[in-house]
């Protein structure tokens, strides 16, 4: 979703961030990616921790000449809520700035959101990343890695993977949420699926989901 077509409680946000006069306060992409981060984190986070963590390296002052810390995170919880509900059924909307000079979607300011969330838990993402087993998940963060690395970058045209991935970027973003989210969420809420028949990655997932299996169980299990 373009920032430039929020809904009112969104647009509030987007005012009241934008208000805050201080380098460090994020925009609202970048909380939104942050929030994410936060929602499919391998180690789960508490609210007393994340929500406090967005303002931590904010000067008082300016916080508080931008509006009230209550708004803000009654506005921020209200937007958290909305992605979890999105990402459990499977249809999350990323919030991207746009460029006015040619109309992109800003894709950058997602990732350095959610970025900031994975330093809440670097022990856990860390452990993912350096899994010998392999899975959906772990291929999923690197590929957030990538785009981090990628954010400012100018790849030469013979590097046809880094192009594509800018290029793709924007499109992608909420597939790979929706993937860690069910690796780490979904996953640690269900009874581990006993299935002593051959379970196609297209077929209907056997713990009840609704999800294909892919989507599912399979996603931690691939």
């Amino acid at each position: 979703m373009q920032t430039e077509e929020l809904p009112d409680s969104l647009e509030r946000l987007d005012t009241l961030l934008l208000a805050i006069d201080d380098e460090e306060a994020m925009l609202l992409g970048e909380l939104d990616g942050y929030l994410v981060g936060v929602l499919v984190s391998p180690d789960p986070i508490s609210e007393d921790e994340w929500l406090p963590a967005i303002f931590a390296e904010v000067l008082p002052e300016a916080l508080a000449a931008a509006g009230s810390i209550d708004e803000f995170n009654t506005l921020i919880r209200a937007r958290h809520a909305e992605i979890a509900g999105e990402l459990a059924e499977d249809h999350y909307q990323p919030l991207y700035e746009v460029d006015e000079t040619d109309q992109s979607m800003i894709w950058e300011l997602w990732t350095q959101g959610f970025e900031r969330a994975m330093g809440l838990r670097i022990p856990a993402w860390q452990k993912l990343l350096q899994s010998q087993q392999e899975s959906i998940a772990q291929e999923s963060i690197f590929t957030i890695l990538d785009m981090l690395d990628l954010a400012h970058a100018d790849p030469k045209p013979e590097d046809k993977g880094a192009v594509e991935l800018i290029a793709e970027a924007h499109d992608l973003i909420p597939e790979l949420a929706g993937n860690l989210y069910r690796a780490h969420v979904v996953a640690a809420t269900r009874e581990p699926v006993r299935n002593t028949i051959t379970v196609g990655r297209n077929d209907p997932c056997p713990c009840g989901s609704g999800l294909k299996y892919k989507k599912c169980h399979g996603a931690t299990a691939a």
